[in-house]
């Protein structure tokens, strides 16, 4: 025997009814489970509900037949299979019948048990495969959310609803911070359960009646309905970003990423969905600007932003194709000696209308276009093909840092650049010092620290710049095999007027010189500052006190007509 469905039968006349339900248990048993809807309203609300496998809907029911039914029915969503029944043989009704969404048509009088047995089972498997082509065409594969043409449907009836009650409706988009990091570095199936973790966690967050849809690869939107005030869209971004704090499981490991947010809130100017999504993108890019890890709403000013960093990406681009940009480079000497040992490599733009465009107006958008990897490329080449120039004009091997970002230690390909730019000058790796941030060298996926470990096996040297500004970073000097720390400008600009700096500045010393690593000043800028960095045992130091940074050619002039300072003859404080 069968497995017997749950069957609602749609029949006004209860003898009707009893045959019925007799056929029913002749197929299936006297367990099957029947009910009985005796109005045309009463079934239209069993129909909606869905909670039966089957329906068998007579065609009269008084004011409104069963083809009304069927067609109401198939308009409000219901995807369950229904069996219009009829008392004469028509090819007319079967006809409409099938036209309106039925399953198939039987006529009482000739019913047979293998025939309904049949029926059933035919309108059963063919809903499932209906139901399998709408997930396909409505539905994410991978994390079973609304798609982005289901998503498009939601957000237009809730705009409709909303303008009915005079509610507010919001649009949150959420792109994944660094997504790419994780592809690069445990491969895409490990990026496609990350995925599927984070729909989890999203759907979690959301109330009933908010729609949560992925809509690219790692974009994600959510349609926060029937809100009282614009800013309670504010509660949804908040439980949202509290619940990325927690890690999530990847390959076994915890893993950690973050999510940046624009909202958009409906507004009664707006003649469809297409503003309310672009004003939540721009939104949302803004967030990422700022570091992600947060939410912005949309206000107008940032489309002028939006316009400005549009602009400047481009030009960047075009910068970098036409290898517009230049590397000026500056000195750091030996505290106690005089003697360079070294140059820090600092990017330049000179823009033809801009000025000489400094890094800090090109590497937060080169970063958050992912420009910053084919940049920091180019100036990895640079430093070490300059290195070989200056051997070439008569100078000493002249070893030259150069800053990189943390994408750049996050992604695939770093150390293969740094051998190819070291390969292509011939020299030797120890010429080449990368300084990394704190946040690098605090990367708790142990990504950054594998990077490390291989560019000190190829004799890179690596230095954690701007040192100091999260002292969580203390602990990691023993495990992260950095050869050098800089002391971050803020405190040298302010050791020698508050004794909190002072103190911060004279430990750090201290300790990298327990530690065997070289410790930096950089951003010296006074007789005083220099006198309290020798007069406490400072390795190097860097700065305009001594020198800007200078354009390969002038430097190299710098460095063989300079005076170099009397240093030594100093007296200590």
């Amino acid at each position: 025997m069968m497995n017997a469905p749950r069957v609602m039968i749609v029949e006004d006349d209860e003898d009707d009814f009893i045959l019925a339900r007799d056929l029913l248990q002749e197929v299936y048993g006297a367990d099957i489970e029947v009910d009985w809807a005796p109005a045309w309203k009463d079934g239209l609300d069993a129909l909606v509900a869905a909670k039966h496998d089957v329906f068998l809907v007579d065609y009269r029911l008084g004011a409104r037949d069963g083809l009304d039914l069927v067609q109401e029915a198939n308009a409000q969503g219901c995807m369950a299979p229904i069996i219009l029944l009829s008392g004469q043989d028509s090819p007319e009704i079967d006809l409409r019948a099938m036209s309106v969404g039925a399953q198939d048509y039987l006529v009482k009088d000739s019913i047979t048990a293998d025939q309904l047995a049949r029926a059933i089972r035919y309108g059963i498997n063919q809903k499932r495969v209906e139901k399998r082509l709408i997930d396909l065409a409505q539905y994410d594969s991978l994390t079973g959310l609304a798609n982005r043409s289901l998503f498009h449907d939601r957000l237009d009836a809730a705009i409709a609803q909303a303008r009915r009650d005079d509610r507010n409706v919001a649009v949150l988009l959420l792109d994944l911070d660094r997504f790419k990091d994780i592809n690069d570095t445990f491969g895409h199936p490990a990026g496609d359960a990350l995925l599927k973790s984070v729909a989890a966690r999203l759907k979690s967050c959301m109330r009933e009646t908010d729609i949560v849809a992925r809509i690219s690869g790692d974009e994600f939107a959510i349609i926060a309905t029937n809100l009282e005030r614009k800013n309670a869209a504010s509660r949804v971004a908040d439980k949202i970003c509290a619940s990325f704090k927690d890690p999530f499981q990847l390959n076994g490991r915890d893993v950690y990423i973050s999510v940046s947010i624009g909202i958009s809130i409906l507004d009664q100017g707006m003649s469809d969905s297409e503003p309310l999504l672009k004003n939540a993108d721009v939104a949302m890019y803004q967030a990422k600007l700022e570091n992600g890890a947060a939410f912005r709403y949309f206000d107008e000013a940032m489309n002028e932003r939006e316009q400005a960093f549009k602009l400047m990406e481009h030009e960047i681009r075009v910068a970098l194709q036409r290898q517009d940009f230049i590397l000026h480079y500056q000195p750091k000497l030996n505290l106690e000696t005089g003697e360079v040992v070294g140059v820090e490599a600092l990017l330049r733009w000179p823009h033809r209308d801009r000025g000489m465009v400094p890094p800090s107006d090109i590497i937060p958008i080169a970063e958050a276009t992912g420009l910053i990897q084919p940049i920091g490329a180019w100036v990895l080449r640079q430093s070490c093909a300059q290195i070989k120039k200056w051997r070439a004009l008569g100078l000493p091997p002249i070893p030259i840092a150069a800053n990189t970002s943390a994408l750049q230690f996050k992604r695939a390909g770093l150390v293969d650049v740094v051998s190819e730019a070291l390969a292509d000058a011939d020299i030797s790796p120890d010429l080449l010092e990368l300084e990394i941030t704190e946040s690098v060298a605090m990367d708790r996926s142990g990504v950054a620290a594998g990077v490390i470990n291989q560019l000190c096996d190829l004799g890179v040297r690596v230095t954690i710049d701007d040192f100091g500004t999260d002292f969580a970073t203390f602990r990691l000097l023993t495990d992260v095999p950095v050869n050098g720390i800089k002391v971050d400008r803020s405190f040298v600009n302010m050791m020698t007027r508050d004794p909190k700096n002072a103190a911060i500045v004279k430990a750090i010393i201290l300790m990298g010189r327990d530690l065997g690593l070289s410790v930096v000043a950089e951003g010296v800028e006074t007789e005083a500052e220099y006198q309290f960095l020798r007069g406490h045992g400072c390795e190097q130091v860097q700065g305009w006190y001594f020198s800007p940074a200078l354009p390969p050619d002038q430097f190299a002039d710098w460095y063989r007509t300079r005076q170099r300072p009397k240093l030594s003859t100093i007296a200590l404080d």
